[in-house]
C-alpha cells in the first residue's frame, strides 16, 4: 500500500505527538517510536520539502453569511481548507523549495 504526502505528514505528527504524551515509556518502545518516525522523515525528504507551517487569512461569518470581523492573518501547523472563511493559503518551510 502506497500513502500519499499527506497521509505520511499525518502519521508523522500523529507518532511525534504520542512520542511527547507517553510519559513511562520503555526504552523498547522509546526505540519503537523514534524508529517509526525516522523512517517516516526519510520517506518525507525523498520528495519535495514539507512545509513546516501555512500562513493564510481568515474571516468570522454569521450564520447568515455576513462578516462579523476584518480579515485577520493565522498561522497554523496544519493547513487549512480554502474556503469562504480561509483564503490565500502560504506553505512556509525552512529552507526555500
Amino acid at each position: 500500500m502506497n500513502m500519499t504526502k499527506t497521509e505520511l505528514e499525518t502519521v508523522l505528527r500523529s507518532l511525534q505527538y504520542a512520542y511527547g504524551c507517553i510519559e513511562n515509556r520503555t526504552v523498547e518502545e522509546e526505540k519503537k517510536i523514534e524508529a517509526g518516525i525516522n523512517i517516516l522523515r526519510a520517506e518525507l525528504a525523498k520528495g519535495e520539502p514539507v512545509p513546516v507551517a501555512w500562513l493564510y487569512w481568515q474571516s468570522c461569518l454569521n450564520d447568515d453569511g455576513t462578516q462579523t470581523a476584518p480579515w485577520i492573518q493565522r498561522c497554523t501547523q496544519f493547513k487549512p481548507d480554502e474556503s469562504i472563511i480561509n483564503k490565500d493559503i502560504t506553505p512556509l518551510y525552512r529552507e526555500q523549495p
